[in-house]
């Protein structure tokens, strides 16, 4: 499954369909983020597998849909199957492969799907409250001078830091 070209080009197919403000907003988040692994993958040398049977399936029956809540919940259901599944080949290349540090291009890949897994959690979380049409409004408490690491500021609507 080429999940990443999937995601892409279901997202950008959703920038015109999609109607919910959060499923927009996501959207063009999706449509951003799978361009830059894009340009990261290809600048590592790695080549993301191609889309096959099922994967051009799921896209055109995206496609085929027409603009409203019903495209909406498609759409996040299809980033959910897509993330839970990315989140899976991380996992699996994480547990059965040693680092290496004589080769350091394993170690970039390594490096980079460490720092993807905890996106992907927060993708599937986002996936799933579109699903079920709740928004992504979120409010963050801080305690102060509490680090803010490893949060995806993107449907942070509002940070308060409390003493």
């Amino acid at each position: 499954m080429g999940a990443g070209t999937l995601s892409l080009l279901t997202s950008q197919a959703a920038l015109n369909k999609a109607t919910a403000t959060d499923v927009r907003r996501f959207t063009q988040f999706k449509s951003a983020e799978q361009t830059a692994v894009g340009v990261i993958l290809k600048e590592m040398g790695t080549v993301p597998p191609p889309m096959d049977a099922q994967d051009r399936a799921v896209l055109d029956g995206i496609r085929s849909l027409p603009r409203g809540a019903a495209f909406d919940r498609a759409y996040a259901t299809q980033q959910l199957s897509a993330h839970v599944y990315l989140r899976s080949l991380c996992d699996n290349y994480l547990r059965n492969s040693a680092p290496r540090r004589n080769r350091p291009m394993e170690m970039h890949v390594r490096h980079l799907a460490m720092f993807a897994l905890p996106a992907i959690a927060e993708h599937i979380s986002f996936s799933q409250r579109l699903m079920n049409g709740q928004d992504l409004q979120i409010v963050v408490l801080f305690s102060k001078g509490q680090a803010h690491a490893g949060l995806s500021f993107l449907f942070v609507d509002r940070v308060l830091d409390v003493a």
